[in-house]
């Protein structure tokens, strides 16, 4: 199965080049402001492709507004795209089993933010299924493909920054099914990592500017 990753389009997935495959996966961030003429702009262009693909797959990120507020006009809305959206949920797709969900340690009182640390976040994590094969969450694990770059006034240099989530870290780390995690939120992660048997993928099709100019990234499993 060769699944095409991407992350963080930002109103800009016409100016993403989405290449062949069979399942096509967006980790969230599909629009800037998250209102309903975004949020109906972008999953009608992401439908477009759903005759290209066995299925579209999609998390939410902090910025797509509509699914935390109106959840049950964005179910509805993804439905009628052909888009299976993911929320806590899994689904099933020629015997892998995809895990999705759009939480992230809390960042600007932005969208599906949960404190850094705290009981919440634990337990959204503690419900993925011990035999998930592919987890989509919008924003990283610690550590992993998850740094940004920050200038250190007092040392007059640039210095990397891990903004990861730690539970999530310690939740996938034992998880010996798991074969791909996606994500982005972090667009200065870009890129892929594995792991023993686990591809981590930080799929941000945009740079820390909004360009859409990252490639999606494939992999087979």
């Amino acid at each position: 199965m060769n699944i095409v990753c991407i992350s963080d389009s930002h109103c800009r997935l016409r100016k993403v080049n989405i290449p062949e495959g069979d399942i096509l996966v967006h980790s969230g961030d599909l629009t800037f402001q998250g209102n309903i003429s975004e949020t109906s702009q972008e999953l009608r262009e992401l439908g477009r492709y759903r005759d290209k693909f066995k299925a579209i797959v999609l998390v939410e990120g902090n910025h797509d507004w509509l699914g935390a507020r109106n959840p049950e006009l964005m179910d509805q809305m993804c439905k009628d795209s052909g888009i299976i959206l993911l929320r806590d949920s899994d689904t099933v797709i020629d015997g892998i089993k995809f895990y999705g969900s759009p939480w992230q340690p809390a960042f600007c009182n932005w969208a599906f933010n949960l404190d850094r640390g705290g009981h919440e976040l634990q337990e959204k994590w503690a419900a993925i299924p011990e035999d998930t094969d592919v987890l989509i969450t919008h924003g990283p694990p610690l550590g992993i493909l998850d740094t940004v770059e920050r200038f250190n006034g007092q040392k007059c240099e640039f210095e990397l920054e891990h903004l990861g989530c730690y539970d999530l870290y310690n939740r996938i780390k034992d998880m010996k099914n798991l074969k791909l995690h996606v994500f982005g939120h972090i667009h200065f992660g870009y890129g892929q990592l594995k792991m023993g048997d686990t591809t981590f993928v930080n799929a941000s099709v945009s740079t820390e500017e909004y360009r859409p100019i990252n490639k999606p990234i494939v992999v087979s499993i």
